[in-house]
């Protein structure tokens, strides 16, 4: 590209040096045709012979110069553009290539997580840390990687979240919960003391904790910015669909991305919703949708196998103090 731009330089600046001597010669042409033809008269002479020098030297001017012109580096320009033109599909490959990595890495650490769960055995446990830090660790491309997903180049802070709509927890206090054995094996009697709901904040370089408390969704009298990221969340959660809010805070502009995650295995029931917020201006790829789509299956996956986490951790700890009783 360097290259071009230099020959093109170059190019420029023998076109304005010719463009500066034809102004000068034509200028002289001009007087000197107009002396000789106030002095010709009918007999050929000098004059009569320096009118047509100058004429048809006009004309032999008048054609370099359309030659200059035409000849304009037109190859260069194509080259300019077909270099352009390379340069952004070659972006638009490392981005994907990118990416495709992210969603390798993101399957990778769902296996990694999930397939070495063993709810007897004392090893570290895929539930042993709370699910936001479990989720920061999972989606950790797109929490790093936000600007490469979004493809912008101008914006490096975001803040980035997830709303669940039901999701398992730890009881605060084991008395709660009970347990019945029967033929096909254990289970749990009533869920609503190790349940829980609300936003999970991934990362907030945006400073926008304030306003995303973990309720949010479910708040009744709230106004200004948070109702309308409320508004946004509400419409994925209620219409199954990707889509984008504008609001301001502090007198400053803001746009958020919400992306529906559903439940595993289904495409009917939306169990919460990934928002990724960042400053107006950003114009992102029509494919972040389906990009967010694939890491929310995997969040969905994920989120699956911590909650079996949790029930496999609680009956476990409940039979061992049984028997110990």
């Amino acid at each position: 590209m360097d290259k071009l731009l230099d020959k093109l330089r170059e190019w420029i600046k023998v076109i304005q040096a010719a463009l500066l001597g034809t102004i000068i010669i034509e200028a002289i042409l001009v007087i000197v045709i107009g002396i000789a033809s106030n002095k010709i008269n009918d007999t050929f002479d000098h004059w009569t012979g320096i009118l047509l020098a100058c004429s048809v030297f006009y004309i032999f001017l008048i054609v370099i110069k359309a030659a200059y012109q035409f000849k304009f580096p037109s190859s260069i320009v194509d080259e300019l553009i077909s270099k352009r033109q390379l340069e952004e599909k070659n972006k638009l490959f490392e981005r994907q290539k990118a990416i495709n990595e992210y969603i390798n890495s993101a399957i990778q650490g769902l296996n990694k997580q999930t397939c070495s769960i063993d709810t007897v055995a004392d090893n570290e446990h895929l539930c042993d840390k709370e699910l936001e830090v479990r989720l920061t660790e999972l989606l950790q491309p797109i929490v790093s990687y936000t600007d490469v997903i979004l493809d912008t180049s101008t914006e490096k802070k975001f803040t980035i979240g997830i709303h669940l709509d039901a999701y398992q927890k730890f009881p605060s206090n084991y008395e709660e919960v009970e347990i019945n054995e029967v033929e096909w094996g254990v289970y749990i009697s009533d869920y609503d003391p190790i349940s829980d709901k609300g936003l999970l904040i991934l990362r907030d370089e945006l400073e926008l904790l304030e306003i995303l408390p973990k309720n949010l969704v479910d708040e009744e009298r709230i106004s200004g910015a948070a109702y309308e990221i409320q508004t946004a969340i509400k419409r994925t959660l209620n219409n199954l669909t990707f889509n984008t809010h504008d609001f301001s805070y502090n007198d400053k502009k803001y746009s958020i991305i919400c992306s529906e995650i559903l439940e595993v295995c289904s495409d009917d029931y939306v169990n919460g919703v990934l928002f990724i917020i960042h400053h107006q201006g950003i114009s992102f790829p029509t494919d972040v949708s389906e990009i967010l789509g694939i890491f929310n299956r995997i969040t969905a996956n994920y989120v699956s196998k911590y909650n079996s986490c949790i029930v496999d951790e609680i009956i476990s700890k409940k039979k061992k103090n049984n028997i110990a009783s």
